[in-house]
């Protein structure tokens, strides 16, 4: 039973990153850095300057990047690999000590896939977004995904139940909106 909370805090931290890959992790090791919270062991590599400068670029490179018409639907693109790593890495830092197998397999199909899950969900908003306002709501879109992020961080440290079970939920009702989406012709029902 001991487990239920971490893989819960996981759910959550890995539906963060399928929003904004290193948002979450920039915002956990700065509160790691700056001794504002203590994660545990599992998230002490984040605990480092390097990491905090890293995290930091790179976390203001994403978030520039999604503000730029076109090169947010490259980011799009290329974000569902990364997001479904980030997912495993989220995933696996929040497990405590369990059977290796046991710990992978939970990392990749809960971890990876409830990142690629919100992730595929956020770009099919942000392509309907697309196509019917133009572009011109993008970057309003964007802003709302940061926040999304940084909130789903934060839910995920300060009540781990309740937003992994919330988390779980949206991720089953967007599968099965993608069902349906896909069984009543995706062309007539995206746009």
């Amino acid at each position: 039973m001991g487990w239920i909370l971490p893989v819960l805090l996981g759910v959550g931290l890995s539906a963060a990153t399928g929003i904004r890959i290193f948002l979450p992790f920039f915002i956990i090791s700065l509160c790691s850095y700056f001794d504002l919270l203590s994660f545990g062991d599992q998230f002490a590599w984040l605990d480092n300057p390097y990491v905090v400068m890293a995290l930091g670029v790179a976390t203001a490179v994403e978030i520039a990047g999604y503000y730029i018409p076109l090169v947010d639907h490259i980011l799009d693109i290329i974000a569902t690999p990364m997001a479904f790593i980030a997912g495993i890495i989220s995933m696996s830092s929040a497990l405590p000590d369990m059977p290796m197998y046991f710990d992978n397999l939970l990392s990749l199909i809960v971890g990876g896939g409830t990142a690629v899950s919100i992730n595929g969900m956020m770009g099919l908003w942000r392509v309907k977004t697309t196509a019917s306002l133009f572009g011109f709501a993008n970057p309003a879109f964007s802003t709302i995904e940061n926040i999304l992020s940084s909130l789903f961080t934060v839910l995920s440290f300060l009540i781990p139940v309740a937003f992994g079970i919330f988390i779980l939920f949206i991720v089953f009702a967007s599968m099965r909106f993608v069902r349906r989406l896909f069984r009543s012709g995706l062309t007539t029902r995206l746009i």
